[in-house]
């Protein structure tokens, strides 16, 4: 599995987040995981003790630290005020923000994942951590498998539209 993670973009004393890489890990009995050593490092000191997890609509769910979840809730006010209508930005506010549970991590860098959480995202023992960006998602195993055989299907002519 690639195992990469970059932490950079200080600016005035603030880190930006950049996780890559995909990762696998297990479920205990408890329905806790472990979440990556190398994605846990790339998070800003200040932001490691509290986590937002929610579902996004691909079948993952996704992990924000709190200052991205901020920003993503500020981005979805502005877009309900100009792009989106209000009844369809109130939707998707209503399914990110009832979805969403605040998750700390044990000494263990383990967090619990939530049974509904865990039934919308199909994940049963064996996940995928995958590191995108400003955020961490959480697939099934086998979810992931099937999702990366239909990207790769896509990847050639994606790339070609989107890093000429």
């Amino acid at each position: 599995m690639v195992s990469q993670v970059c932490a950079s973009g200080e600016k005035w004393g603030e880190r930006v987040q950049r996780f890559f890489g995909q990762y696998a890990a297990t479920l205990d009995s408890k329905k806790r995981v472990a979440v990556p050593a190398r994605l846990r490092g790339a998070v800003d000191e200040r932001e490691r003790d509290r986590f937002i997890l929610t579902v996004m609509p691909d079948g993952c769910l996704v992990l924000y630290t709190l200052s991205v979840w901020d920003e993503i809730a500020s981005e979805l006010a502005e877009r309900a005020r100009t792009s989106l209508g209000w009844k369809q930005a109130r939707a998707l506010e209503r399914e990110l923000f009832s979805n969403a549970h605040e998750v700390s991590p044990d000494r263990q860098g383990r967090i619990l994942l939530p049974e509904p959480l865990r039934r919308r995202a199909g994940i049963e023992r064996e996940v995928v951590f995958v590191g995108v960006r400003n955020r961490i998602e959480i697939w099934d195993a086998k979810r992931w498998e099937a999702e990366q055989q239909e990207r790769e299907k896509q990847f050639e002519s994606l790339a070609h539209e989107v890093l000429r």
